[in-house]
């Protein structure tokens, strides 16, 4: 046998950190912060894989306003992601001369799905519709029943007459609209703990029969809050 020479090396742990993208803009004013606030823009879900740089949330938007993206609190130097002269195609640009990002603009007020790949410098952006859907509801597992949304409170409800069975509560357009026609159930909250809007192998709700008035309320960062199942 041949043996090489001892060499000595040091290894530094480190424990790996997602990356980073804030949402800063008049949205901020719904969650008790100050419009266009850099020091408080808020925290994005990061849903990238650990490589790719791909974030959400779950935005509370009147048609009226704007917001953009940052790389850090406190700055605009580290990332300032808006439109292109303002046009809002989804295709974003790193300039302190981009434009607001104005996604209720033609839809109106409600809450919006925002997705963000700062590989690709784009975003998506979705009115969401929410809606009850399972064997416990009028349309069974296949169609959902919608619920109404409320601006000012910023809730989804519905007053149904239910069977005894299982349910969740679904956003397909939503699905659709992010990941193409063939996907429904991207977005879905079910009987998780805790509850959020983008765990599709949650368990179903199990409920019994009788008219139920149920509520949905779903945080910027995708954790739902369900009454009256």
């Amino acid at each position: 046998p041949m043996y090489s020479q001892k060499v000595t090396i040091t290894v530094i742990p480190y424990v790996a950190i997602d990356p980073v993208l804030y949402l800063v803009g008049a949205p901020q004013g719904f969650y008790g912060l100050n419009e266009w606030d850099n020091t408080t823009a808020i925290p994005m879900r990061y849903v990238g894989d650990g490589i790719t740089k791909v974030f959400e949330a779950y935005v509370k938007v009147a048609s009226d306003q704007g917001f953009k993206f940052i790389g850090e609190q406190g700055t605009w130097d580290n990332g300032n992601y808006g439109t292109i002269g303002g046009t809002q195609d989804g295709n974003l640009e790193n300039s302190g001369g981009s434009g607001d990002i104005k996604v209720a603009e033609g839809t109106g007020d409600g809450l919006y799905y925002v997705r963000v790949d700062m590989d690709a410098l784009t975003y998506k952006a979705v009115k969401m519709d929410w809606g009850i859907i399972g064997a416990a509801t009028a349309g069974g597992w296949d169609n959902e029943t919608a619920m109404t949304y409320d601006f000012a409170t910023n809730k989804y409800s519905i007053t149904e007459v239910l069977t005894a069975g299982e349910m969740k509560i679904r956003s397909m357009n939503t699905s659709q609209y992010v990941f193409g026609s063939g996907e429904s159930w991207k977005f879905a909250v079910g009987n998780s703990d805790p509850k959020v809007a983008y765990d599709t192998n949650a368990p179903n709700f199990e409920v019994s029969a009788g008219s139920k008035t149920i509520e949905l309320s779903i945080g910027f960062d995708g954790v739902a809050t369900v009454t009256g199942i």
